[in-house]
């Protein structure tokens, strides 16, 4: 029950970012997300991330301008092995790795600054 929860959460966020960005005037969105203080104890079963996957690609496939993942640990490179192939090429083209200060600014630059200052939270390179 909690993997369906999280899918409708999912979709909810998908739907209000959609809508946030269609009232600035944009179609696209940009998702972030940080795994700073991950830990493997909580991660989603593999059947959630494919789950998540298949809702972004089938229902979503043109609406994402880019997906940061930023701080992934080091096990995340085994799960993005398990997972890639499942991937459509052009989602794949779509997800930028970043790590560090440097990952921040990287996803700074890409956003802007106007939008930085707007819009990301600290934590991923907006401006407190």
């Amino acid at each position: 029950q909690d993997a369906v929860n999280n899918m409708r959460h999912l979709v909810w966020n998908l739907e209000k970012a959609i809508a946030c960005s269609a009232k600035n005037g944009r179609s696209k969105i940009c998702i972030i997300i940080d795994y700073d203080e991950f830990q493997l104890r909580h991660a989603p079963p593999m059947s959630t991330s494919r789950y998540t996957l298949d809702i972004l690609q089938k229902h979503y496939p043109e609406r994402m301008h880019r997906a940061y993942i930023c701080n992934p640990p080091f096990i995340f490179r085994t799960f993005w092995s398990l997972i890639r192939p499942f991937i459509d090429p052009t989602t794949k083209e779509k997800i930028v790795f970043c790590h560090g200060k440097k990952g921040l600014e990287q996803i700074a630059n890409d956003v802007g600054t106007v939008h930085r200052e707007k819009y990301l939270e600290p934590c991923v390179g907006g401006v407190e």
